[in-house]
């Protein structure tokens, strides 16, 4: 844990806390409280392999750091990552996920280019050490589909929620789900390959608004969908349909 602090506070980072295990490590929320650190950093990180062939240190400069302040960072050991490799239950288990290649993708979504609806996980950072890789995202909340969808059943459960405005918030999330998979397919050409509840993350938080006077709950109607975790998304190269 020192030896990770040590890093992180050599890029601009201070862990606030864990958040959850992932396959190949751990993921943290964390703040930036050295910007500076994060650019100049870029510059010495030149020779590595990532960044020599993905992400070229002046362009990454123009990734907007500064409009972020809390951050998740998810840290893979690398033995599991090149190994393709996840410890379960004193298990070895195969995976694909593959965080550099993550890494490239979020590059590529949200800093080359614009999501339709900022529906996609901003890249923030990516960096490394000996025996791990960072990847730095801007900050969504801790609150996935799943525990949404969960929540909101216990609410109308309880009486406290409207079937009616869960119907309604449903059809607006998923028609965000549905603006961002025709992005992702038509103009990016990159197929997620592992969209689940557990990995659309839930924006604006509060998500639910609790009347005081009658504990009656409405939810945010400004809440929006951020999709993550492209470990096994992949880019195809489609012909035009005058090449077909």
């Amino acid at each position: 844990a020192a030896n990770m602090n040590i890093t992180l506070a050599k890029h601009g980072y201070k862990i606030i806390r864990k958040i959850c295990d992932t396959l190949q490590g751990e993921m943290y929320e964390a703040e930036i409280y050295d910007y500076n650190k994060i650019l100049c950093q870029a510059d010495l990180d030149e020779k590595q392999e990532f960044i020599n062939i993905a992400i070229s240190p002046k362009r990454h400069k123009h990734a907007n750091i500064h409009q972020t302040k809390r951050v998740v960072i998810k840290k893979s050991h690398k033995i599991l990552s090149d190994s393709k490799l996840s410890i379960q239950d004193e298990m070895n288990i195969i995976v694909e996920e593959n965080i550099v290649k993550e890494a490239i993708l979020l590059y590529h979504l949200t800093v080359e280019n614009k999501p339709t609806g900022d529906y996609v996980c901003e890249f923030v950072n990516f960096f490394e050490s000996v025996n791990e890789y960072y990847l730095v995202m801007k900050y969504v909340s801790d609150t996935n589909l799943t525990q949404f969808i969960e929540k909101c059943h216990f609410y109308i459960k309880n009486g406290q929620l409207q079937l009616k405005d869960y119907k309604r918030i449903t059809k607006y999330l998923f028609w965000q789900l549905v603006v961002l998979v025709h992005w992702l397919h038509n103009d990016m050409h990159c197929c997620h390959l592992d969209l689940s509840t557990d990995n659309i993350l839930i924006s604006g938080e509060p998500a639910f608004l609790t009347n005081e006077k009658d504990n009656k709950v409405t939810i945010n109607p400004k809440i929006s969908v951020k999709v993550g975790d492209f470990g096994l998304a992949e880019i195809f190269k489609c012909k035009s349909y005058e090449e077909k």
